[in-house]
């Protein structure tokens, strides 16, 4: 008998080959480089607190420093996940998904492709 080709069919590994036959498999997103995401953190946190401060800081003074820092963190921290970040994300999307110039050829990125294909279809 010939030696047969083995493979692990799990759910997991049966549900990725469907993906790759169908050609339904997403598109990676990689994470900008955490310089950038530092900055604009930087850019959202700045602003907003010098706002809320400005706006509640006689308020906030007469109060002990545990209950200010928990306000300040409580119109914070919401103000930033749900409206600040995503605006930044979009109005900084160009600068953030900028990726570094690729220095392979064309026949490298071909000749990479066609291994990624060979490894992914070997099952």
């Amino acid at each position: 008998m010939g030696k047969q080709k083995s493979c692990l069919h799990t759910p997991a590994t049966f549900q990725q080959r469907q993906w790759r036959t169908n050609t339904l498999i997403p598109p990676v997103q990689l994470m900008p480089p955490r310089y950038k995401l530092a900055v604009i953190t930087w850019l959202a946190i700045f602003p907003l607190i010098t706002i809320i401060l400005a706006l509640f800081g006689p308020l906030l003074m007469q109060l002990p420093l545990v209950v200010r820092t928990f306000v300040l963190t409580a119109i914070l921290v919401p103000a930033m996940i749900y409206l600040i970040v995503p605006l930044y994300m979009q109005l900084f999307a160009g600068w953030l998904n900028q990726t570094a110039p690729d220095s392979s050829s064309d026949s490298d990125s071909a000749r990479n492709l066609s291994r990624r294909h060979a490894l992914w279809s070997a099952c």
